[in-house]
């Protein structure tokens, strides 16, 4: 049965700061976390769990950034759709159904704080893990940080303070030179 999950990843575009948490899925079979391009639609595969039948996974997630004003605050809205190429009028529907139910678990739980909102998207979708890329060793092959859903929780927490404060020290170091 495959299982699903958060992968948390930390990028730099154009000088800000992003900070993203995106479905993904894996088979016991591997090392490392696939795509959900299509699970939610295939209602016949007994790989997907049927609480997932009708959902629309691909591109699904929390997507913040770290502002550069005076309080290098997080912003962060309501878990959207990124990098869809083409959605017709099933997608949408499913779409509409998936964000439905975590917005209903987010307001249940009163779900403010980026953690909390981590915490019930995951709850929403019923998910089983959190993943993160570590450094590599310089190969071509990656490593990845398998963790339960609190210790995702937390790093993602922690990725947000630690990039607050590299943002807070940036702005700090251009203003003294």
């Amino acid at each position: 049965m495959r299982e699903y999950g958060l992968l948390l990843n930390t990028t730099s575009e154009y000088g800000t700061q992003y900070i993203k948490v995106s479905v993904v899925s894996r088979e016991s079979d591997k090392d490392h976390p696939l795509s959900c391009d299509s699970d939610g639609e295939m209602e016949n595969n007994p790989d997907v769990p049927k609480h997932m039948h009708g959902l629309l996974l691909a591109g699904l997630g929390l997507y913040g950034f770290v502002s550069d004003t005076t309080t290098t605050a997080f912003i962060t809205g309501d878990p959207e759709y990124r990098d869809i190429f083409t959605v017709d009028l099933r997608r949408s529907e499913r779409m509409v159904k998936t964000l439905t139910r975590i917005r209903a678990r987010m307001h249940k739980d009163r779900a403010y704080e980026p953690g909390d909102q981590f915490s019930a998207l995951a709850a929403s979708l019923k998910l089983t893990f959190a993943v993160e890329q570590v450094a590599s060793d310089g190969t071509i092959r990656r490593a990845w940080r398998w963790m339960s859903l609190a210790e995702g929780r937390n790093r993602y927490r922690n990725l947000i303070d630690n990039t607050r404060a590299t943002v807070m020290e940036r702005k700090q170091s251009s203003v003294t030179t």
